[in-house]
């Protein structure tokens, strides 16, 4: 499991003065997390990481394999996507999937990693979760800000 930690300035401000006005975090954490399971879906209806990034083509021997004649990367049967969940809690929320070859879309792979005996070669990474590295996108970020001004605005 890989976890990012938000790192926002802005969004930390806005969830501590939130966490002072506020008994329960669960609605809000609960908020921010469908607003980022929203953004993580339009990853895949946009072919494209979290940063704006189109993802890899699909092989041509990917493409005469597939289900249902689509050309377009992590959309066969859309099981991938539709595994996107969010949970909250009090203090936190996540979002993720539990496919289990979800890593291997999300961080690419080398055919070596698997058995020798495998139908395909390497699989470009595809990411549709943000990377420790960048973090979160701005406009998810500014998402998360608004989610937590209007449970600020509605505690007045």
């Amino acid at each position: 499991m890989t976890t990012i930690t938000l790192d926002s300035s802005q969004v930390t401000h806005a969830l501590n003065q939130l966490s002072q006005r506020i008994t329960n975090m669960q609605p809000a954490m609960r908020d921010i997390g469908e607003s980022v399971a929203s953004w993580v879906d339009l990853t895949f209806r946009d072919a494209q990481d979290p940063y704006g990034n189109p993802w890899a083509d699909l092989s041509p021997v990917t493409i005469a394999k597939r289900r249902n004649g689509s050309n377009k990367p992590l959309n066969d049967t859309g099981r991938l996507k539709a595994s996107i969940t969010s949970n909250a809690s009090q203090h936190e929320v996540t979002v993720g999937t539990n496919t289990i070859y979800a890593p291997t879309h999300q961080f690419g792979a080398n055919q070596s990693e698997y058995a020798p005996h495998v139908p395909w070669g390497d699989v470009p990474a595809r990411p549709f979760l943000p990377n420790t590295d960048q973090g979160f996108p701005a406009l998810w970020q500014q998402d998360i800000v608004d989610i937590i001004r209007n449970h600020l605005e509605s505690t007045n």
